[in-house]
């Protein structure tokens, strides 16, 4: 974890490919299955950040927006 003018492009990427590429992944393999449920596990975080945190809380609000998207497209979301 870190603040935003800290992170490199390898910290950043070591939260985000397991919460938002693996997110992003399973929505794009799974959104034409008729899926009765999608749950994704966010954080707080994504409201209520600390510092020192950044990359954490990117990785947390990426997933409530795929939620968002989901939603928007009549897909399940949770």
């Amino acid at each position: 974890d870190a603040v935003v003018t800290s992170l490199t492009p390898d910290r950043l990427a070591a939260v985000l490919r397991p919460k938002a590429d693996a997110a992003w992944h399973l929505h794009d393999l799974t959104r034409d299955l008729g899926l009765d449920a999608f749950v994704l596990y966010s954080s707080v975080s994504g409201v209520t950040a600390r510092a020192g945190q950044a990359n954490y809380v990117a990785a947390n609000l990426f997933l409530d927006t795929l939620a968002q998207h989901r939603a928007a497209q009549g897909l399940p979301a949770l």
